[in-house]
């Protein structure tokens, strides 16, 4: 059985007459990639997390959206979308929560681009759905976006907490990506719209040999310095955007994805200098990942009774399917039989590719080599067919799957009994996702009250 730190995005946007889209997920990544590229002094402090900056946190905002974890329409049927948005905890990064209402949404683009496309179409300013309508009357644009989550950041920063430091910087970066889009300053047909914000080599995004700047030394200056260098960074992607479009119509793809990739430079740029300033305004000492605790239990809400935010879902835990054409009822958050507290977790009528409950990865447990764990928990089968079973999952940096370690399977019905499962860290991990399994299960299987304990050794 395997699992994968798959995003799954999503393209979400405010819109005018015509829609106004923003980079894909890849565009978002290499923007990053090359911000980060030239901070080797940055990323040598954060290690693996520069990683995941790149591949998941400056795409949090495209994946902070109730669709994920749900049953979509894909083509002529349907599938289901992984559930990223739990997974990684991005209601919590964006500050926005569309399952209860909590936070604020902040719009893809800036008001400037909302203001010239308006222009350019000869249109009234107006905002596409609810989310953007709110976020238009209250001026949350990502201009605003980009001061709150620098705030966040730096916040966090200073306080000792790099995961979530740079998983707020993360969110900073995709809001002055989206400041960049060349259709963002137009209103184009959609075919156009997606033929200028193309970029098919994503490698042409690059910003070697850029010396990074500190934009301001002091806090009282973040606002009006990060305001001003938006405002900057997307008149000068607007001033392209009329030029490329002729480009695409005139079927020049080559220059225009040319002109393109400066305006992606560009936002890579400002980002690289909004990293240098935070890394300096924490006195060039960013905090560390602390080292993973011995003998206590490293799983949150290990018995699954709380659901602070009402959700019907346990608190810390995440669904997974590994088959996404399945589209059966699969997980039960069980509050009638538990074997203590509130509440358990079932699996049932799981497909032969399986589907597990698991610790997301916004709460993986940082692990290295040689270190031993132990993972226990109480299991219940009800005439359970195939395989059911605790496990331990062990990734790289790349956050690809490099081990596996599963308790016994049970099978059958009886009360609840104890599986244990001990492993040793192999080679290249940095991730140790714990959890419940089940495949080709007709019945059900039951789980509660886990332990993950790190051991002496």
């Amino acid at each position: 059985m395997k699992t994968s730190a798959v995003f799954f995005t999503s393209v979400f946007f405010f819109c005018l007459a015509a829609p106004l889209l923003a980079w894909d997920g890849a565009e978002h990544s290499m923007i990053t990639s090359a911000a980060l590229e030239v901070l080797p002094i940055v990323t040598a402090w954060i290690g693996v997390e520069a990683r995941k900056w790149i591949k998941i946190y400056s795409n949090y905002p495209d994946f902070n959206w109730l669709c994920f974890g749900e049953i979509i329409r894909s083509g002529a049927g349907f599938k289901r979308s992984p559930d990223e948005r739990h997974d990684w905890n991005a209601s919590h990064y964006c500050d926005f929560d569309e399952a209860t209402g909590k936070g604020d949404y902040y719009a893809h683009g800036t008001r400037l681009s909302a203001e010239l496309s308006a222009s350019d179409g000869k249109i009234p300013l107006v905002a596409g759905d609810e989310h953007c309508q709110r976020a238009f009357k209250h001026g949350r644009f990502s201009e605003r976006a980009v001061v709150k989550f620098f705030k966040h950041s730096l916040d966090n920063l200073r306080t000792g907490n790099l995961r979530d430091g740079i998983r707020f910087a993360g969110v900073l970066s995709h809001y002055i990506e989206d400041n960049t889009p060349p259709p963002h300053f137009l209103v184009t047909d959609s075919a156009t719209h997606h033929a200028m914000e193309q970029i098919k080599n994503k490698e042409k995004i690059s910003i070697r040999g850029y010396v990074p700047q500190v934009l301001f030394s002091d806090d009282d200056q973040m606002e009006t310095t990060l305001l001003r260098r938006m405002e900057e960074l997307g008149r000068f992607a607007a001033a392209k955007a009329p030029v490329i479009r002729e480009l695409v119509k005139l079927k020049k793809m080559d220059e225009a994805e040319d002109l393109t990739v400066v305006c992606a430079d560009q936002s890579a740029m400002l980002l690289a200098d909004c990293i240098l300033t935070l890394y300096k305004l924490c006195e060039e000492r960013w905090p560390s990942i602390p080292e993973t605790s011995l003998g206590v239990n490293l799983l949150k809400n290990p018995s699954f009774d709380l659901d602070r935010q009402g959700q019907n879902l346990p608190d810390d835990w995440v669904r997974e399917w590994y088959d996404l054409t399945a589209l059966n009822y699969q997980h039960v958050w069980n509050r009638y039989t538990a074997r203590s507290g509130k509440a358990c977790v079932k699996l049932l009528q799981t497909p032969e590719k399986g589907a597990c409950w698991r610790v997301p990865w916004a709460n993986s447990v940082q692990g290295r080599a040689g270190q031993k764990y132990r993972l226990s928990g109480f299991v219940r089968p009800e005439s359970a067919s195939g395989e059911n079973y605790l496990g331990m999952l062990f990734f790289n940096a790349d956050m690809e799957m490099i081990g596996e370690i599963r308790s016994q399977s049970v099978a059958g019905s009886e009360t609840w009994r104890r599986l244990e499962v001990e492993a040793t860290v192999p080679a290249q991990t940095t991730d140790i996702l714990a959890g419940c399994f089940s495949n080709r299960n007709t019945g059900a299987v039951l789980f509660d009250d886990l332990e993950l304990i790190r051991q002496i050794g």
